[in-house]
């Protein structure tokens, strides 16, 4: 398989994934509860996020209702309006700590949890299983699909905002799965109302 072939796999493969598992699972379900589902889908949203290189959910789904609450002001996480636009892009922002009342849900989920302290080993089991079956190709690919995801959403933070706030842009829907409607977004969060 060449460059191009691997890219255009992965890319797809990204595409569903993070679909499912960031799109779906850490930002629609565990950040915005905006839908109930059953254990076994809740463990593959979060595998799938895992997938991503995202980080833990519990910190992902805390920093994200952080950002909702206090939206381009300085208790914004990742605002690029307020900070250099390449540390939103390159997700390298810092935050020193989440305040408890934005993730006390999820420290009650057993999963969320599981997830949250035995990450990085279920990250690199999986690395370590997809080299035992497919190779170096598989390295590839999944360190492809954590380049999309970065880029992805790095994309959805940076562009996502102008100098007046969340506004909606179809494109990145192409990067970040289904997050190109921002504003919309921002306007129907129950966390806004």
């Amino acid at each position: 398989m060449g460059v191009f072939e691997t890219v255009v796999m992965s890319y797809i493969i990204y595409m569903a994934i993070a679909l499912y598992g960031i799109t779906r699972g850490y930002h629609r379900y565990f950040s915005h509860r905006e839908f109930t589902t059953s254990t076994v889908q809740e463990t593959l949203m979060l595998y799938c996020g895992l997938l991503c290189g995202v980080r833990s959910p519990l910190t992902w789904a805390g920093v994200h209702r952080m950002h909702h609450t206090y939206s381009d002001t300085k208790l914004d996480p990742h605002s690029p309006i307020l900070m250099s636009k390449w540390r939103v892009f390159f997700s390298v922002y810092k935050v020193p700590t989440i305040p408890r009342k934005f993730i006390k849900d999820l420290l009650r989920n057993p999963r969320v949890m599981f997830f949250h302290k035995h990450g990085k080993i279920i990250w690199l089991s999986h690395f370590a299983i997809t080299y035992l079956v497919f190779g170096t190709i598989g390295i590839w690919v999944n360190l492809m699909i954590i380049f999309f995801s970065y880029i992805g959403y790095g994309v959805l933070n940076t562009f996502g905002h102008d100098s007046q706030g969340p506004v909606n842009r179809f494109w990145i829907s192409l990067i970040a799965p289904f997050e190109g409607n921002h504003q919309d977004h921002h306007n129907n969060s129950e966390d806004n109302k």
